[in-house]
């Protein structure tokens, strides 16, 4: 078992008060593509682009959290070479434009070296050919097939790509239910996601029985549940990762007295799906990347144990349980934790923060494995493949009830149940 005292070269031990950093005065030295450079005395800014308000701010809060614990775990470790790591904040209101806007003042204004995030491909789109021209290292949280199609040298996924997860909820839903329905956000996520699932579906020779989209602020989605009702639907396949807009799926469900079999993606490990949805969300299945936690803290491999554990005493002072029973110590933290730490092994090895020579260590072929990793994912990246996550590591889950609370419980390997 890797030690993580030993990840990035660096020596650090378990349960290591955080330092408080006073910031001196310097110079950033630039490069070319505007990064500053690695070496004692400077400073490596991170940018981080997510949602702090508005329906998706859980999940804002969420990436906030990984990466703060990251960068602390670096800077208490004497930093990346030498530069300390600061983090640059912008709450994005998971808009576009507004995710735009930002990114351009994170680079011309703020100067990173590294973007996280945005959430969400809609997001990530609006800034694809910024991050490009500029050459910026960028590190969404995203689940769109555009980012395979269009291959941007400088932009890594750290999030379960939608053409695994969707072909592997069709694979799982094609041999145990007679009619399917694809019911998705009205935006690229939402018609990637019905789009895959479509064409997944013809390899079983079937087809959605109903395809429908519903907008981010239309809070009452009885109407287009209400069509796959009469349409004799046994299965919905909820095409978003948002759980808010997952719960008003299943609310709707339940007031129209219907219990098909929900299925979804990656984003329903949020407990915003069961504390919105309550006795609605039970049953539902869903697809995503493993979460070592559900095996319990004490069994976790080392370096998701120290995760988990400092992710808990940090930010769950009040208890790591939502109101409903459901575990909060989940979501976007792992990743953006990972992320930063997989950019930083990244400049070490490349000597530099310069974008070209952090793309090229990456394009080389890199490995994050999971003895290394907040939630025991193997990461691979190469000139080909900028991924990260791949089909063998997932898991499939249910929502399930038990002494009053609602908790997702492991259901088996994707490998496993859908053949």
């Amino acid at each position: 078992m890797h030690d993580p005292g030993k990840r990035m070269g660096r020596i650090l031990v378990a349960g290591v008060a955080v330092i408080s950093l006073v910031a001196t005065a310097c110079v950033e030295e630039r490069n070319a593509a505007g990064g500053a450079t690695t070496g004692g005395g400077g400073v490596l800014k991170i940018g981080l682009v997510a949602p702090f308000s508005g329906t998706a701010a859980s999940i804002g809060r969420n990436m906030r959290e990984g990466v703060t614990i990251a960068v602390d775990e670096l800077n208490a470790a004497g930093g990346i070479d030498g530069s300390r790591v600061e983090v640059v904040a912008r709450d994005n209101e998971f808009d576009p434009a507004k995710t735009s806007q930002i990114a351009r003042e994170l680079i011309d204004q703020d100067r990173v070296s590294l973007i996280i995030g945005p959430p969400g491909t809609t997001s990530y789109l609006a800034i694809d050919e910024l991050v490009r021209a500029k050459k910026v290292i960028t590190m969404p949280v995203v689940t769109g097939p555009q980012l395979k199609e269009n291959l941007n040298p400088f932009t890594f996924r750290i999030m379960i790509p939608d053409d695994i997860s969707v072909n592997q909820v069709v694979d799982y839903a094609a041999p145990r239910f007679s009619s399917i329905a694809v019911l998705s956000e009205d935006n690229e996520t939402g018609r990637a996601i019905t789009d895959l699932a479509t064409a997944r579906m013809r390899k079983h020779g079937m087809k959605p029985a109903v395809r429908e989209y519903f907008t981010e602020d239309e809070l009452d989605l009885s109407p287009i549940v209400l069509k796959a009702k009469q349409a004799g639907v046994d299965a919905i396949i909820i095409g978003s990762h948002i759980g808010p807009y997952a719960a008003r799926v299943a609310t709707a469900a339940e007031s129209l007295d219907y219990s098909p079999q929900l299925l979804g993606l990656a984003g329903l490990t949020s407990y915003t799906y069961p504390d919105l949805a309550r006795d609605a969300a039970v049953g539902t299945v869903f697809v995503a990347p493993p979460v070592p936690v559900i095996v319990g803290a004490a069994n976790l491999p080392e370096a998701a144990k120290t995760f988990y554990e400092q992710y808990s005493t940090r930010f769950f002072s009040d208890g790591t349980t939502s109101e409903t029973g459901a575990d909060k110590v989940t979501g976007a933290a792992y990743l953006t934790y990972d992320g930063v730490l997989m950019w930083a092994r990244a400049v070490e090895q490349a000597g530099s923060a310069d974008a070209d020579a952090v793309a090229n260590v990456f394009n080389g072929g890199f490995t994050f494995g999971p003895d290394e990793s907040s939630a025991n994912i193997e990461w691979r990246y190469d000139a080909n493949d900028h991924e990260g996550f791949h089909a063998a590591d997932t898991w499939f889950y249910e929502w399930t009830q038990a002494g009053g609370d609602i908790k997702f419980e492991f259901l088996g390997e994707a490998a496993e149940l859908t053949g």
